[in-house]
Formats: structure tokens, C-alpha cells, sequence
């Protein structure tokens, strides 16, 4: 026959006193607590090791692979970018990791759902409006040393 251990708990504390003291343990510990939960969230989301991520990075000299910018302000590391044709969704197999982002770099390329057509179409409509406005200016410099009036000149937008 065999005998059951009972466990007794002398610490009969209520739930609220056991959340007070864990989150005063998190408060102590903020950084441990924020490298724990990076190295759990890139195991767990990209299934890359911490080593791998510092690979990475310092493969891109420390910036985001896009607008070669470091992480700034609240941002401490940079976002890492996979691939979603090999795996859709948040999770990553690891293997479809492309570089390390800025967050409005991954945000923009997230926003365009990696699609490079339309990327190209948001390019060629960056050039052509830099194009008009280039026009428009060396047109308003020409009117003012000729002391020709003004006269605007409606501008379409692409997709009106």
C-alpha cells in the first residue's frame, strides 16, 4: 500500500496578498523579468536562440535592415522580420527570418503585406508627386522673377 504525501500550506495568505508579492517581485527584477520574457518570445514566436538574434544584429552593424536607423526611445531591440509565405501568422519556424526591423519599418512593410507590386505603385507615386511638387517649385521661382501672377494649377492625385 502506498502512503500519500500531504503537502500543508502554513502561508494561508489570501490571493490579493500573493499578487501583491509578485508583482513586487517583478518590480525589483524589471530587467531580468524583460530579458526573460525576450529570450521566452524569441524561442517561442521565431524559434531563434538569443545568440542567433545577436548574430543577427550585428551582422546589420546594430540597425534595422531597411532604414539602417538604431532602436530608439522605448524600443530596445529591434523587430525581427520573417518571412509570411513560409509561415503566415505571428509564429515563425525559424528558418524564413529575414533581418531585424525598426518597428515603423516592420510596421510599413506589415501594412503592405509584403506585397512588392504594391510597394512599387506606393514608390512610383512618392516620385511622381516629388516630380510635381520639383515642377511646381522651379514654376513659382520663374513666376516671381518674371513678376508673372500665379495661377494654380489643379493637381491629380493618383487613385482620384
Amino acid at each position: 500500500m502506498t502512503s500519500r504525501i500531504r503537502v500543508v500550506r502554513f502561508d494561508k495568505k489570501p490571493p490579493h496578498e500573493h499578487r501583491a508579492v509578485r508583482h513586487d517581485w517583478i518590480r525589483r527584477n524589471r530587467v531580468r523579468n524583460l530579458d526573460l520574457q525576450r529570450k521566452s518570445a524569441l524561442k517561442t514566436r521565431y524559434n531563434i536562440s538569443p545568440e542567433r538574434y545577436k548574430q543577427i544584429l550585428a551582422e546589420q552593424g546594430g540597425v534595422c535592415a531597411v532604414c539602417s536607423n538604431p532602436p530608439v526611445g522605448k524600443q530596445r531591440f529591434l523587430a525581427v522580420d520573417h518571412d509570411h509565405s513560409c509561415c503566415p501568422g505571428p509564429k515563425s519556424c525559424g528558418k524564413c527570418v529575414r533581418g531585424l526591423l525598426c518597428q515603423r519599418c516592420n510596421t510599413a512593410l506589415a501594412y503592405f503585406q509584403d506585397d512588392e507590386n504594391l510597394l512599387a505603385l506606393a514608390i512610383q507615386y512618392l516620385r511622381a508627386y516629388a516630380n510635381r511638387s520639383k515642377d511646381q517649385m522651379g514654376e513659382s521661382n520663374r513666376m516671381e522673377s518674371t513678376g508673372e501672377s500665379e495661377n494654380p494649377v489643379p493637381v491629380q492625385l493618383l487613385g482620384e
